[in-house]
């Protein structure tokens, strides 16, 4: 009986309370956007924002509200930093023209050389669209490796197994 009534206690008090969305600045998911994906608005209350998105090999993509005069790196970092996947040295910043859907120019920024000339980093605008993939060999070791294992491991079964029968 007290085990039932503990459950119950749980259920009813403390499982809710991780379902609890944070409000105000920071990495909360705005639950009137979240049907569209993962919205975060990251200014503080009366800033002047810009809308962005980042897609990719980051922690947390989704479509940010930041604050305007926002660079590239302090929007990594709010995105929660690049995964060790991350190809930090061809990250492309697709700018859209005014006013228009295709985009208007592409540019790929090294964003390791940022460490050294932080001067040179880009200051993002309005529709901005943030793109960081994956390291071209990450790509061979995290999706291919696992298939060729898989295949070996089959067909070392098929082999014990016709060993086994006595065909082989």
């Amino acid at each position: 009986m007290r085990f039932l009534f503990s459950c119950v206690l749980i259920g009813v008090f403390v499982l809710p309370l991780g379902a609890q969305v944070p409000t105000g600045a920071g990495l909360g998911v705005d639950p009137l956007r979240s049907n569209v994906g993962a919205y975060y608005y990251m200014a503080r209350p009366g800033d002047l924002t810009v809308l962005v998105s980042v897609w990719g090999d980051v922690r947390n993509p989704g479509q940010y509200e930041i604050p305007a005069g926002t660079d590239l790196v302090q929007l990594l970092s709010y995105a929660g930093g690049p995964l060790e996947t991350a190809d930090l040295g061809k990250v492309r910043l697709i700018r859209r023209r005014d006013g228009d859907q295709a985009p208007g120019s592409v540019l790929v920024v090294n964003v390791l050389a940022l460490v050294s000339d932080p001067t040179r980093t880009p200051r993002l605008e309005p529709g901005d669209v943030i793109v960081i993939e994956r390291r071209a060999g990450v790509r061979f070791t995290q999706e291919v490796l696992p298939i060729l294992r898989d295949v070996a491991f089959f067909l070392s079964y098929m082999l014990v197994s016709l060993r086994a029968v006595g065909v082989l």
